[in-house]
């Protein structure tokens, strides 16, 4: 019986396996984009390439376009450019990256780390650094200084679109089960164990559950054969008429 339960929670841990999802080793991770330039401008997800996308568990980087607006003239070089990032098919979405604007840094990095556990990507932190050489070593950013600083040229001028940002994609792996299989697991073990342990109990004590009912029946017959031979010889027994003892004399 201990055999069968362990089988049966091997069994709900591969389905929960299966359950967190089916990436392997440098498969693309779908990865969209969508842009804020201000209020009232704001863009629909857009997907990107394989070229700009994370790998599954590879740790990498890319050059990632921003496109500007339909009629560029000049007027975004001092307002805000915000982009927000979803992967796995918008399952998992970044709060909004400032990478132009007041609190933005001067020549800024998407820097995404994307947590998975087997093979589910399990959640994503994006933050905007600023580049310098530290974070080039740091993050094993392997561009030259003339290709990035042709790079932040462009993209402080305000006539080149579009323009370019470099993101840096690094890979975490944490063991976790996902909470609502587990649940579930734990629950579909409590039943069966419950069951099983009322199965074993009711074996158990089989024995004494067969003498006891024995003994009821046994009591319930002679009980009833009693009442009966006492009622027959009720029956049976002549009527006896006691001796008078006195006469009664006539006057």
């Amino acid at each position: 019986m201990s055999r069968y339960l362990l089988c049966l929670t091997v069994y709900i841990a591969l389905c929960a396996q299966e359950s967190l999802g089916n990436y392997v080793q440098r498969d693309f991770v779908q990865m969209s984009m969508r842009r804020q330039m201000s209020k009232a401008v704001k863009t629909d997800w857009t997907d990107l390439t394989g070229a700009h996308c994370p790998k599954f568990g590879v740790q990498g980087h890319a050059l990632l376009p921003l496109p500007g607006t339909s009629s560029d003239d000049g007027s975004l070089q001092n307002g805000p450019y915000n982009v927000q990032l979803s992967f796995d098919g918008g399952r998992i979405v970044t709060q909004w990256l400032g990478l132009k604007g007041h609190k933005a840094p001067k020549n800024p990095v998407i820097h995404v780390e994307l947590i998975r556990s087997g093979g589910a990507l399990t959640r994503v932190r994006a933050r905007v650094i600023e580049h310098h050489a530290k974070n080039r070593h740091e993050f094993g950013i392997h561009e030259s200084e003339k290709v990035m600083g042709k790079v932040m040229k462009e993209f402080h001028d305000p006539k080149v679109w579009p323009k370019h940002v470099l993101i840096k994609y690094t890979w975490k792996a944490r063991h976790e089960m996902d909470v609502d299989a587990a649940l579930m697991a734990v629950l579909t073990l409590g039943v069966m164990g419950t069951v099983l342990m009322g199965i074993r109990s009711m074996a158990s004590y089989k024995k004494h559950l067969v003498e006891f009912f024995n003994d009821v029946v046994d009591d319930a017959e002679v009980s009833s054969s009693s009442h009966s031979s006492s009622k027959y010889y009720q029956q049976q027994r002549p009527m006896v008429t006691p001796p008078r003892l006195f006469s009664a004399k006539a006057d």
